[in-house]
């Protein structure tokens, strides 16, 4: 049993998962494995996969679509490690990613934690890394209780705390949906100010959808988690945003938040409610 799983799921990739599974072995430690679901693909995506030639990557395959929920699920379903760690087909890890991201774990004493990253899409358009702050679990809490400021690619987490949370539901937004409920259950996380991944902007990506966020509340699961959430800081379902930023405020300085932190969490909220 590796100490480490780094899951990632594909489907029609393989114009950029060579990429992602290359710089994901090279950031490895010793003893983790990167397991890779093809998720239905018709393209060659497996055959790129393949041609990294490490006994660390082991290659599962659907002959159909589960879908992104159910299929990081089937991963964590099918792994046994101790850790486990997100990694998507379009993006690149950095080389100090795992090693980074285990010394926030042990700082902040958080079974979940994050890293900023380095977005990027092509000569035309500037790079613009996330804010580099670390983000405190009372700051991640207070983020969370806006909106989704956490990249999905970059999470590392204990097994066992994802397992007693339910792990991934059936949803669109399922990342967001089980920060949420972590965040609610009052697990510890914690975002890295440092980058772990080059993050790729495309437009093929599910969250650029028109309809993402309309598909993503129609279920009325991502809703009844952020009720969760808010009913943590007293805020009732439906809070008009005057509310939401008043209970921000006042959280921000009652938690200790330092100032990089609260300037953080302070721009994130303008950009939430300018929309």
């Amino acid at each position: 049993m590796p100490e480490l799983s780094v899951l990632l799921c594909v489907k029609d990739g393989q114009e950029t998962v060579g990429s992602a599974v290359r710089s994901t072995v090279r950031a490895l430690p010793s003893d983790a494995e990167l397991v890779v679901l093809d998720d239905g693909s018709t393209d060659a995506t497996v055959d790129v996969v393949r041609r990294v030639a490490d006994r660390r990557v082991r290659v599962l395959s659907e002959a159909t679509s589960l879908g992104p929920a159910m299929a990081r699920q089937a991963l964590v379903d099918r792994t046994d490690s101790r850790f486990i760690a997100m990694m998507d087909a379009d993006d690149v890890a950095m080389p100090w990613r795992f090693r980074a991201s285990r010394r926030v774990m042990r700082r902040h004493d958080a079974p979940m934690v994050f890293t900023q990253v380095v977005p990027f899409r092509d000569a035309r358009h500037p790079l613009r890394p996330g804010l580099p702050v670390t983000a405190s679990p009372a700051a991640v809490r207070l983020l969370l209780l806006i909106g989704n400021n956490l990249y999905h690619p970059t999470l590392f987490a204990r097994r066992d705390v994802l397992e007693s949370l339910g792990g991934y539901r059936d949803c669109v937004a399922e990342d967001y949906d089980l920060w949420l409920r972590a965040a609610t259950s009052g697990v510890r996380i914690a975002r890295w100010g440092g980058p772990g991944i080059a993050y790729r902007i495309h437009d093929k990506q599910v969250s650029k959808a028109p309809d993402f966020m309309a598909r993503a509340e129609a279920l009325g699961m991502l809703a009844e988690s952020r009720d969760g959430l808010r009913s943590v800081f007293g805020l009732v379902p439906g809070s008009d945003d005057g509310s939401l930023r008043a209970v921000v405020a006042s959280a921000a300085e009652a938690s200790g938040l330092n100032r990089g932190e609260r300037f953080a969490v302070d721009q994130f909220v303008r950009e939430r409610l300018r929309g």
